[in-house]
């Protein structure tokens, strides 16, 4: 343990505490539509995070099915907001793929909603989407520091200057594409709609530690 001790007292002795950290495989739609209902017409902004485990093993870059929990957020120009949970599922298509696990691939998306909007009863909803992504395999380290100079001066050295540093890896699948939805709910007696398109991004899992100055 005493050999450990120079290793594990290092952060301190240069005026950091690490701080670790952990992001999960994710799938963030955001997008935007034409919502009908409610006896008003507006427009909404989908953004949805899903929880896509599957995203982290490379041999299931190829897979069909694509199954994940998450939550979704619909803020209007009217003023309303609507959210809560979802599950999708997801039928791809993988097409151009090569060894390393790189290509595009299209397929079609259902999500089954519980939705909890502002003024109006909660209610279950449902969304039908057409996909297309480019995804890629990674599993590579990164680090980085960001200085905050206390001078005015952001050209002139600085003896004060306090740092944050990081260091990671990130692991599983990446990328971005678009899609094109229609959704449908039932909140109470009243229907509410919309049809509209985004943007898909894949977001594979990082773990690693922040270094951050606990004095200057």
């Amino acid at each position: 343990m005493r050999r450990w001790l120079p290793i594990l007292l290092l952060p301190l002795a240069t005026g950091c505490v690490p701080l670790p950290y952990a992001t999960p495989p994710a799938k963030i739609d955001i997008g935007a539509a034409y919502r009908m209902g409610e006896d008003e017409n507006a427009a909404t902004f989908p953004i949805r995070a899903g929880l896509h485990v599957m995203q982290i093993f490379p041999e299931y870059h190829e897979r069909r099915l694509d199954v994940a929990p998450g939550w979704g957020v619909y803020p209007t120009t009217a003023g309303a907001l609507m959210h809560g949970p979802f599950f999708e599922a997801g039928w791809l298509f993988p097409r151009g793929f090569d060894e390393e696990g790189s290509g595009w691939r299209w397929g079609v998306n259902a999500k089954a909603h519980y939705l909890l909007p502002d003024g109006l009863d909660s209610g279950f909803a449902g969304t039908l989407q057409g996909t297309v992504e480019w995804v890629g395999i990674t599993s590579e380290p990164y680090v980085g520091c960001e200085i905050e100079a206390s001078s005015n001066d952001p050209y002139e050295p600085d003896s004060s200057a306090r740092s944050s540093c990081h260091i990671g890896v990130a692991h599983g699948e990446g990328g971005i594409g678009f899609f094109l939805e229609a959704s449908y709910a039932k909140l109470g007696n009243v229907d509410v709609g919309w049809a509209g398109g985004g943007l898909i991004f894949r977001i594979p899992a990082t773990f690693g530690i922040v270094l951050v100055p606990i004095w200057e």
